[in-house]
């Protein structure tokens, strides 16, 4: 596929088009939470959809540029690999967002600026593009944990960028929503959305689950006893898993001291995509390795084998931000399949909240294993954990898909109609009042000082709308403030790439920035007669 192909594709789908900011899934990273979430996504919102999965060259300091990359995947899917430190590659990058007008963010690591460049954040806000942010997790924390300070602050960049800018994002929890409401307040723009995702499918599933059965939730049956047997099991002997990834926050070295200090009394089955890293843990901590443990990578497929087989699962999280605002999706999944998670800290997301039973990793490290009796009586309470995780994923589901649905119809990549004046802007960023925000209207570049000097911008002013193209001038008097120019020719373009930018898209852009009022020659005017008295000085 060219990309001249991908265009002309995009304009076919008639407005049935999302560009990801992420990479996309596959069966080598389906087994990560990050990817499942991705996938959930794509397939419960999506479907109908051509989806451009946009990825960006992850180090934008480091080695040369690559060529522009487009990959078909299948007939809804493509993935774009592109560097913005290209000139060209940027311009791709631009009109690919501006044309669609529809992007959906995983995380606030996409937008990092030394990895994305400014033409994406320009793009971002083109007045016909509808930001969603899904917030993933608190990734300027991760970056912390990491011992990457310097991470850390691009982060809390991008992530200020997405809560200012994105029109709707969406939360795993109501942990994260409140964590974002405290760290940005009044700065955190757009509607919000709690959606914690488990995987594809799952209000299919909930009921079909072993794991959530009663059949498999109560005492020790003789077929249980039998399947014991065969994986070399003794009556009593537990079956521990872990699922997951070998990151610092995961714990990696707190499981195994757990591991070997348990000992014999469980067996082990480790689910990593790098078995032989986990194996070296022992050697570097020198303790030793239970009879029974199989460490191994598997597939989704074969994950669902083995939680079937397991009764206790390991979530090792410290107290932190990161793990305070977290969903991880193998608790989720614990759960699921009536396994009882092994935990040194209960305070991750809601999970506390909503009543999770847990087994301390202190009490499994000495072998203090609750009797079959009380094990199943906490894997049931965990099943109503789950189904308030449900009517919460239920609810998200049916915002999101009602904001999706308030997009079908509306002008996108609109070039303006014949004779039609179009409108410059300049953006002026501020800290916004709980009233409306409120935009001037200027002709010449004396009038947008005149605007900005007078007591009219205490109104809360948040554009300047001009019918200048003196940028060095206006750069000059909007010393440190951001300018986006956009200039006219047939149709409103940035940097060359056109979008369109009638009155109809200067009506859409106002209500979607909470615009209320238009001052032309210092009267006020709602915004669509401010529209209309713009055109006429515009004549």
């Amino acid at each position: 596929m060219t990309i001249q192909e991908l265009f002309k594709k995009i304009k076919e789908n008639r407005g049935k088009t999302v560009v990801f900011l992420a990479p996309i899934f596959n069966d080598e990273n389906i087994t990560d939470g990050y990817w499942q979430r991705i996938k959930a996504i794509d397939e419960t919102f999506f479907k109908g959809y051509l989806r451009i999965y946009l990825r960006m060259q992850e180090d934008y300091m480091r080695g040369d540029i690559p060529a522009f990359e487009l990959l078909k995947v299948d007939e809804r899917h493509v993935e774009v690999f592109l560097d913005s430190r290209s000139q060209v590659q940027s311009h791709v990058l631009f009109k690919l967002i501006v044309s669609v007008g529809l992007v959906y963010v995983h995380c606030a690591a996409r937008v990092i600026l030394r990895s994305t460049g400014v033409m994406l954040r320009k793009a971002l806000k083109a007045p016909n593009v509808f930001l969603i942010w899904d917030v993933h997790g608190s990734v300027p924390e991760e970056y912390v944990m990491q011992g990457d300070f310097w991470g850390e602050q691009e982060a809390d960049e991008a992530e200020s960028f997405l809560a200012a800018w994105s029109d709707l994002h969406i939360s795993v929890n109501f942990a994260m929503e409140e964590h974002l409401r405290i760290k940005y307040g009044r700065k955190l723009h757009g509607k919000s959305v709690i959606l914690p995702i488990f995987t594809s499918g799952l209000g299919k599933e909930i009921t079909s689950i072993p794991g959530t059965m009663e059949s498999t939730v109560s005492e020790d049956s003789t077929a249980e006893k039998s399947g014991r047997k065969a994986l070399g099991m003794s009556a009593d002997q537990h079956k521990v898993v872990y699922a997951g990834g070998l990151q610092s926050w995961q714990k990696a070295g707190r499981m195994v001291l757990s591991i070997s200090r348990c000992g014999d009394r469980c067996s082990y089955q480790i689910c990593v995509s790098k078995p032989d890293e986990f194996l070296r843990i022992f050697d570097t901590l020198q303790v030793s390795k239970p009879s029974s443990m199989e460490v191994a990578e598997k597939t989704p497929e074969e994950l669902k084998k083995v939680y079937q087989q397991c009764q206790y699962g390991f979530v090792l999280r410290d107290d932190t931000v990161v793990n305070q605002v977290a969903c991880p999706t193998k608790l989720i999944e614990y759960i699921e399949y009536g396994i009882l998670p092994i935990m040194d800290s209960p305070n991750i997301g809601d999970f506390k909240k909503l009543g999770l039973q847990y087994l301390s990793v202190s009490d499994f490290d000495a072998g203090k294993l609750p009797k079959e009796t009380e094990r199943v009586r906490m894997v049931k309470e965990n099943r109503m954990v789950l189904i308030k995780l449900l009517t919460q994923h239920e609810t998200g589901v049916q915002q999101l898909k009602e904001a999706l649905a308030g997009l079908e119809g509306r002008p996108v990549q609109r070039i303006s109609h014949a004779g039609e004046k179009m409108i410059h802007q300049v953006k002026i960023h501020y800290f916004p009042r709980k009233d409306n925000n409120y935009a001037v209207f200027a002709r010449t570049t004396e009038d947008a000082k005149k605007a900005v000097n007078k007591k009219d911008a205490s109104h809360g002013i948040k554009y300047i709308f001009v019918s200048t193209m003196d940028i060095k001038e206006i750069n000059r008097f909007l010393s440190g403030v951001p300018v986006q120019y956009i200039h006219s020719t047939e149709g409103l373009q940035v940097n060359g790439n056109q979008y369109g930018g009638s009155a109809d898209d200067l009506k859409l852009y106002c209500k979607r920035k909470a615009i209320g009022r238009i001052f032309v020659e210092g009267k006020a005017y709602s915004v669509p007669d401010g529209v209309a008295k713009i055109q006429e000085e515009l004549v």
